[in-house]
């Protein structure tokens, strides 16, 4: 791939806008320095106690997700939930991701039939910076996601295969961050998912569900034995240390251990299906999305290798209300 070619712009005061393009793909980015945050957080009872076996101590940090048509962001220490508009989202909404440096990602509508967006928020609600990708009838598949130094992104995204063929086909693509310079195409895997702090690449066979692992320099280390993910939207991710996938399946989670090939159920909703699991960045509790009331909604509850935990809306839901929650859900320290 070659190298993007960065066309500068006049902009507002405290704006540097930048255009990117490169044959088909083009990445054009609006960095907004110094915007205010979002909506105003609603106080609410304390989180769910860990409960059902071990003692990891009460959850920290703050889970982002998408709850309708706006992003929140919970924190844990507080009980309260931060609601913003995070823009107009697409017709497929992978959800929200969050680096561990805490830069929230979400995906937006672009140019119909021209491009895409995706945006990027602090904590605290307020856009940090705005990219268009410029594909021709293209749409984001999977949220964009940061490797643990939070240097590279990647997303996958359904397309045609050329401008002259118009078969779609699932790709993923991996650039430098921020500068937005190209590193990667890789055709026919998506739903990317970096794995701990070697960088590892995890992508999905959209046909078997099975992964395949790409190193730090991505290179095709072939599929990972035994190892089969969830077709849905946001429906599997990694430990921070990059040793556990988890992955929704029914009405379980499911975790597989990337030291021994060994798998357990880790949480079972006798009610209805579990959606969405991560792990929090010390990696000794799980958020999922389970239904609660009248929709899904965030529930955390302890992680520890082997323990599986039954969920109960009452011990593990998060108190923000009525919730429709749905794609990939993250977790920041």
């Amino acid at each position: 791939m070659n190298s993007l070619r960065p066309l500068l712009h006049q902009g507002p005061p405290s704006t540097d806008r930048r255009r990117l393009l490169l044959g088909g793909l083009g990445l054009a980015t609006t960095a907004l320095a110094g915007c205010g945050g979002g909506g105003g957080g609603n106080g609410g009872p304390s989180v769910p106690s860990p409960g059902g076996g071990g003692s990891p101590g009460a959850p920290t940090g703050r889970l982002v997700y998408r709850n309708s048509g706006v992003a929140a962001v919970f924190d844990l220490r507080s009980g309260s939930e931060l609601q913003f508009d995070p823009g107009t989202e697409p017709f497929v909404d992978p959800g929200l991701s969050v680096s561990r440096a805490g830069l929230i990602s979400a995906a937006r509508e672009g140019v119909a039939n021209r491009s895409f967006e995706i945006a990027f928020f602090s904590l605290a609600g307020g856009l940090q910076s705005l990219y268009s990708v410029e594909r021709e009838l293209s749409f984001q598949t999977s949220c964009a996601v940061f490797n643990a130094r939070s240097t590279r992104i990647a997303f996958s995204v359904d397309e045609p295969l050329s401008p002259s063929n118009g078969a779609r086909a699932a790709r993923t693509l991996v650039f430098d961050w921020p500068s937005g310079a190209p590193v990667a195409q890789i055709d026919g895997l998506e739903a990317p998912v970096w794995a701990g702090p070697a960088d590892d690449l995890l992508l999905r066979d959209p046909q078997s569900g099975r992964v395949r692992l790409f190193s730090a320099a991505l290179v095709d280390q072939g599929f990972v034995p035994g190892l089969v993910v969830s077709p849905l939207t946001g429906g599997w991710s990694a430990s921070p240390d990059g040793r556990y996938v988890l992955t929704e399946d029914g009405n379980h989670v499911v975790v597989f251990d990337r030291s021994d090939g060994g798998t357990w159920v880790a949480a079972e909703d006798g009610t209805s299906s579990t959606h969405s699991p991560t792990l929090s960045p010390d990696g000794r509790h799980l958020a999922i999305l389970a239904r609660d009331l009248l929709g899904p909604s965030p529930h955390v509850m302890p992680f520890e290798r082997g323990l599986k935990v039954t969920v109960d809306s009452e011990r593990h839901a998060l108190p923000v209300g009525l919730a429709d929650c749905a794609g990939r859900i993250g977790w920041a320290a």
